[in-house]
């Protein structure tokens, strides 16, 4: 799968609840990502605007999507994104309480589950294009 056929559709964007860190305002994106017309996954994103020392978080909720499936066909993913001097950086993490997917996947993948797995190659083609073509992460990117 090449990050190049996978398409994403921005769904929704809303701020709200405060960083536990420093009690500004944190942002969540959301989306889906569609392979050759097929969806894929959904995805979202945390993060607290104006500060980047903080990061942001990653969910993509991925597996069976369509008439027929439900939450037990998906597994939610998450990980973790850093700016480091050498660049962007994406580490999957233990799965992280995300409200929003609850009603999306009935699995939550712990780090273990998806390292070295064909996953992991599926969840990182996922990132890239979100990466690459979801313009509201602009900000992560500077």
């Amino acid at each position: 799968m090449a990050d190049d056929h996978i398409t994403i559709e921005p769904t929704g964007s809303h701020d709200s609840g405060r960083c536990k860190c420093c009690g500004m305002t944190t942002r969540v994106i959301s989306g889906t990502a569609s392979l050759n017309k097929e969806a894929l996954a959904a995805y979202y994103v945390r993060w607290t605007p104006g500060r980047m020392d903080h990061g942001a978080e990653f969910a993509v909720i991925a597996g069976e999507w369509g008439e027929g499936t439900g939450p037990d066909d998906r597994a939610l993913v998450s990980l973790e994104f850093r700016k480091l001097p050498s660049g962007p950086s994406f580490m999957v993490t233990d799965a992280r309480d995300w409200a929003h997917a609850k009603d999306l996947a009935s699995t939550s993948f712990q780090r273990d589950d998806v390292i070295g797995t064909p996953i992991a190659q599926m969840v990182f083609d996922i990132i890239d294009a979100i990466w690459f073509h979801d313009e509201r992460l602009d900000e992560l990117k500077q």
